[in-house]
Formats: structure tokens, C-alpha cells, sequence
């Protein structure tokens, strides 16, 4: 009932869509799983996938998702958390205020 600013929400709809397209491209994963929770100020979402992995240390400085997903999430307060290593999926976890 209670709608998060417009900002936080097209912030958290990109970071989705950027990270759902990375799995479509890049993961081969089988199963993807978003979970977003809304707790008193702020709000999480974390994307996981069973996919292959990348090393997060050697992730491509110029790969243009991953920057926008850090730019974005930056613009607004939030913080944004990769973990993942090779052959054992991805998750990526967001948190922003609420608003």
C-alpha cells in the first residue's frame, strides 16, 4: 500500500532488469531466484542464480552493467554487494532507503 519514492523504485527495477539480463546472457543458470523486502527504512533485493559464476575480483572494469548497476544504486544512498565465484552461481544484493 505504502509506495517507495519513484526514484528508489526505477532504481530497483533497473538493478533487476540489468541483473536478470546478465543471467540470461552470461550465467547458464537453471534457476534464478528475487526476493525484494521492504524493512522500516530500507529496502533489499537480493537476485540469485545456480549458474556458472565469474570471479568477482576479475570482473571487467568497463563492463557497462555492473557499473551502471554501482552507479545507480551509488546516486541514491544504497549499497550494492556481488558474491560469486567460478561454478558456484551468482548473487547480487541490493540495499537502499526507503524513501
Amino acid at each position: 500500500p505504502d509506495r517507495l519514492p519513484e526514484e528508489v523504485e526505477t532504481t530497483l527495477y533497473r538493478i533487476i532488469q540489468e541483473a536478470l539480463t546478465n543471467i540470461v546472457k552470461h550465467s547458464h543458470a537453471s534457476r534464478v531466484s528475487v526476493l525484494i523486502v521492504r524493512r522500516g527504512h530500507l529496502v533489499s533485493a537480493v537476485i540469485e542464480d545456480d549458474g556458472r559464476g565469474f570471479e568477482v575480483s576479475e570482473a571487467r572494469a568497463d563492463g557497462l552493467g555492473l557499473v551502471g548497476m554501482r552507479e545507480r544504486v551509488g546516486l541514491i544512498g544504497g549499497k550494492l554487494r556481488i558474491e560469486s565465484s567460478t561454478g558456484s552461481g551468482t548473487t547480487l544484493a541490493v540495499e537502499v532507503p526507503a524513501g
